[in-house]
């Protein structure tokens, strides 16, 4: 049985290698998870204990996902969801079967599964994919840009401000005449891993200007000495063909994924 203890909210100034520990640094699903305890992305840290913890759970604000680390118990569950469920969705993502899922509500909004890429073949594509259109240009996402940008929402949630995306994301997007057609975005990024997202106006798919575009913003990364990360839903086959082609292996781990509004 559960000791009773404080729910404790810090920040990450005073998250420390105790509260670390409970996360695998390689793992690169976890990075938004890390990027929030390190202070690079908008979220919650709670914990048990700054001295002794016991238990360790992030909030990240863009996606909502909800990271447990430590031996957490179900009233402490309750508790947090109480207060979570004030501060936008949560997603809880971890294997099937994991015995944890036990200490979350019991009906959820949406259950679906995610697929995770996180091994890229080396070197792959970049010698394709290289030929910007006529008439269009691909630069870089700055202030003006990320204005008209489809994910503008999401990089403002993930840093807080479009300054602050800028300096710690990076994202290119491909133009015609001022008008963004594509974009991607590499960001969180922790323990050098990122993420990575793309999105295409909806009249301009199905031209490659995704595969552009994410092509030469993992050349850019990569440069930098990035490993990069990338999730989609199951049915998403566009965004399963589309990471493939662009040299991610076959989704080599299936999570659960399961979003509550409520605790009951």
């Amino acid at each position: 049985m559960e000791k009773k203890r404080s729910i404790i909210q810090i920040d990450p100034k005073l998250v420390s290698p105790l509260h670390h520990s409970f996360f695998d640094p390689l793992e690169a699903t976890l990075v938004g998870c890390l990027a929030v305890m390190n202070g690079d992305a908008c979220g919650h840290i709670f914990t048990d204990s700054l001295q002794e913890p016991t238990w360790v759970v992030v909030h990240e604000v863009a996606f909502g996902n909800m990271y447990l680390g430590g031996e957490v118990y179900r009233p402490s569950m309750r508790r947090l969801f109480g207060r979570l469920r004030h501060m936008g969705n949560i997603v809880v993502t971890m294997r099937p079967g994991d015995p944890r899922w036990q200490l979350l509500p019991h009906r959820p909004d949406y259950l679906h599964t995610r697929l995770d890429f996180s091994e890229r073949l080396p070197q792959h594509g970049l010698q394709f994919f290289c030929s910007v259109p006529e008439g269009c240009e691909l630069q870089r996402m700055d202030l003006k840009l990320i204005e008209q940008c489809f994910a503008k929402d999401l990089y403002l949630s993930m840093y807080g401000n479009a300054q602050q995306a800028l300096r710690k994301g990076f994202g290119l997007c491909l133009t015609h005449a001022g008008e963004v057609l594509s974009e991607a975005f590499a960001g969180p990024a922790a323990h050098g891993c990122c993420q990575v997202a793309a999105a295409t106006h909806a009249s301009h798919r199905r031209k490659g200007y995704a595969t552009l575009t994410c092509n030469r913003l993992l050349m850019e990364v990569e440069q930098h000495g990035y490993h990069t990360y990338w999730n989609c839903a199951e049915g998403d086959l566009a965004t399963i063909a589309l990471a493939r082609k662009l040299g991610y292996l076959p989704q080599g781990e299936c999570r659960l994924q399961a979003r509550f509004d409520r605790y009951s």
